[in-house]
């Protein structure tokens, strides 16, 4: 199914206009990662590395994951179960 004219020039600040991005730093823990993203109503989170490298992305898929490994959400940093 081809892709619709609008959405072919659609930039991400586009996307964006009006909403806010929710961002977690890599040194905090998977507790806050899952307290922010319960209590801002998303399912993700923008990272920013406290050392300015790469930036990434963690969902509630990669806080999940990290608990069924038997993670401590409280002891367990964001850098470890980040996505780039």
């Amino acid at each position: 199914m081809p892709l619709p004219a609008e959405l072919k020039s659609l930039t991400v600040s586009d996307a964006l206009q009006g909403e806010s991005v929710v961002t977690i730093t890599t040194d905090q823990t998977l507790e806050e990662a899952a307290r922010m993203m319960r209590d801002r109503g998303v399912t993700a989170l923008a990272v920013i590395d406290v050392d300015s490298r790469d930036p990434g992305i963690i969902t509630e898929a990669d806080v999940g994951g990290a608990m069924a490994e038997d993670a401590d959400p409280r002891n367990h940093t964001v850098r470890d179960d980040l996505t780039l």
